[in-house]
């Protein structure tokens, strides 16, 4: 929760940067990419907090409300910057942030399958092998 909180922080912190002060690329659509793997994390963090929060939970009930959770943090981003000086609201950033956070959900989903899947394959082996003793 704590990593999390200060991950949001450091989102807070730079998005209150205003747009003459921050490094502008001129790469078309450079931002979404930014919003993008800014949030990746979001969705991994979210994902194993309210995975540890609620064990046992349905994948099919525990991405969703990451994606719900997301898409409020994203939109919260989106109205602070809209009182930064040169930052406007972007509905294309939104979406992108909703988009890194559901890639980075699937991803947390992933390890947290492979985690069990290996924790099962161990203590599989280790019965089977006090069985041969």
């Amino acid at each position: 929760m704590v990593s999390l909180l200060v991950y949001l922080g450091m989102i807070f912190a730079v998005s209150n940067i205003s747009a003459v002060d921050l490094l502008v690329i001129r790469i078309p659509n450079w931002d979404k990419f930014a919003h993008f793997f800014e949030y990746l994390p979001v969705g991994f963090m979210v994902t194993g907090l309210l995975s540890s929060k609620f064990p046992g939970s349905r994948l099919a009930v525990l991405v969703p409300a990451v994606i719900a959770i997301s898409s409020v943090l994203g939109g919260l981003d989106e109205f602070h910057q809209s009182f930064v000086p040169g930052r406007d609201v972007s509905l294309g950033d939104a979406i992108a942030d909703v988009l890194g956070a559901t890639v980075g959900a699937m991803l947390a989903v992933h390890f947290m399958k492979a985690t069990v899947y290996r924790t099962a394959s161990a203590s599989a082996l280790q019965t089977e092998s006090k069985r041969q003793q």
